[in-house]
């Protein structure tokens, strides 16, 4: 029509970028099985450099050249490492996988422009990441150092609080860790129980009460990213007993506690962050429901048809199991236990060889401040798997378990579900802070350290949203279980802290 071309319609564009430049070298390499193919650069072990700088650049430069040929799918043999990476045709995708690549497997960061400069080579490359992996040698050696000095005073204060004739504990199992599954402490004192001469150690075997909630939240997500259930989707379709319940709504003028129909869609992500209105048999409301109803059970007990009586008594363990046509106990085994390497955690002790024999006691304080034997929090053996409370496990599985998380779900769950289950929910932050700042602040300890800030829940538990200097980074995350077991995950510092004391 004689007018300027406004747009310009292109279709595919063939025949052009690096990967079509080497197209015969792509097919042979994918066909014949040649070394482009074979190697990756992740065969290499980070216990396998050698001392000497010379030798160990030469190691890490041909992990480099393998990672590249893989990339870009050329002969490991026509890479010379003293050759730029701009040599090689990188563009921005082949040269963001490598960046990551540099990034999860020696924790070197760079940009795409640095990897692009004349002066970056393989071997160069190599000498950074060798710079690299020593400062964090270090730093871990440094950090274990600090901790045996730091941790002698400590030990000693435990042996005596282990050891007094009104102990105030009778056991005590810390580990602290890196996300590389590196030791920095340890330490176990006392033995399975005030009568027993055995000691307590990382295989000794504990009832993790609320700790079980960030097992059951991992097991959570490994269903969402199969696309199995959605956080924010409604759970009434898989959780109908639950949606079914009433909630309370006061009491009338003789005191009875009122009920109403629900109206409020209930999520998975209100289940795991404490705003569904679930809640424990001793809470107030509650418990005045339960007097006047005549119920005496407890949530402890295991038992989904004691839960679907109360108002809003519940836990998101059973959409795993239903959504999977399975136990909560199989699912786990096969999808976190097993890949693990877990291998002493389970909802029924009473099933697995030798298990009841190293159970730890449970003690409560005495008003004489003594200790007396307490009753389990779950029973055993258990009429229902419950992801709330019913775990059992070993500290040393247990650190194994947090680890995983610390190095960002790796083999189990991907980084970005790592992030989802670190990320505030913002629960009624009024509230909350509220509740931190108020007179039952003292009441919170365990779960929440007493010099804390601004405090959001997430789906892993409380989390930090400041740094408590010389204790705790922001965006730490923890929780606690009612007899006296700890755990937090400070991602900032790389590290990790199961603890577990019973009195």
């Amino acid at each position: 029509m004689g007018l300027p071309a406004a747009t310009i319609s292109l279709g595919p564009i063939k025949g052009v970028g690096t990967l079509n430049r080497k197209l015969e070298s792509r097919k042979a390499a994918g066909s014949s099985g040649g070394a482009a193919a074979e190697a990756s650069g992740d065969e290499l072990q980070l216990s396998d450099i050698p001392d000497d700088r010379g030798k160990a650049v030469i190691m890490l430069a041909d992990a480099v050249v393998q990672r590249l040929a893989k990339l870009m799918f050329i002969p490991v043999e026509d890479i010379d490492i003293s050759r730029p990476f701009s040599h090689f045709g990188l563009d921005s995708m082949s040269g963001s996988e490598l960046i990551h690549w540099l990034s999860q497997k020696f924790g070197v960061g760079m940009s795409f422009l640095q990897l692009l400069a004349p002066s970056c080579t393989p071997k160069s490359l190599a000498g950074t990441i060798l710079d690299t992996l020593m400062r964090s040698k270090a730093a871990t050696a440094e950090a274990a150092a600090a901790a045996v000095t730091n941790g002698s005073a400590g030990k000693t204060n435990v042996r005596r609080a282990t050891a007094d004739p009104k102990p105030v504990m009778h056991s005590y199992v810390c580990s602290v860790v890196n996300k590389n599954g590196d030791q920095l402490y340890s330490l176990s004192e006392g033995t399975l129980s005030k009568e027993s001469s055995v000691p307590v150690d990382f295989d000794a075997v504990y009832g993790m009460a609320s700790l079980s909630k960030l097992m059951t939240t991992v097991a959570i997500m490994i269903c969402v990213e199969r696309g199995q259930i959605n956080l924010d989707d409604d759970v009434a379709p898989i959780l109908p007993d639950l949606c079914a319940l009433p909630v309370l709504d006061g009491v009338d003028a003789e005191g009875r506690c009122l009920t109403k129909p629900r109206t409020k869609t209930i999520t998975l992500r209100l289940l795991m962050s404490h705003q569904s209105g679930c809640g424990y048999h001793s809470s107030p409301p509650l418990a005045r429901w339960a007097r006047q109803n005549g119920k005496t059970n407890s949530v402890f007990d295991s038992d989904f048809e004691v839960m679907k009586t109360y108002p809003l008594l519940f836990e998101p363990g059973a959409a795993i199991a239903r959504t999977n046509n399975t136990t909560l106990e199989d699912f786990m085994r096969a999808n976190i236990w097993e890949p693990l390497g877990i291998t002493s955690t389970t909802f029924h002790p009473e099933l697995h060889e030798g298990m009841m024999d190293r159970l730890v006691t449970l003690y409560e304080r005495t008003d004489d401040q003594g200790l007396e034997r307490g009753d389990w929090l779950s029973r055993i053996p258990a009429t229902h798997d419950c992801g709330g409370h019913g775990i059992w496990s070993m500290p040393c599985d247990w650190t194994c378990f947090l680890t995983m998380i610390l190095a960002d779900g790796i083999p189990i769950l991907s980084p970005a579900s790592i992030d989802e289950i670190f990320k505030p929910q913002h629960v009624a932050s009024g509230d909350l802070q509220e509740l931190l700042t108020g007179p039952l602040r003292a009441s919170l300890r365990s779960t929440v350290d007493m010099d804390a800030g601004r405090v959001e829940i997430a789906l892993g538990g409380p989390l930090y949203m400041e740094a408590i200097p010389g204790k705790r980074s922001a965006g730490t995350l923890q929780w606690a279980g009612r007899p006296n077991l700890f755990w937090w995950i400070d991602r900032a510092k790389g590290g990790l802290r199961p603890r577990r004391s019973r009195r």
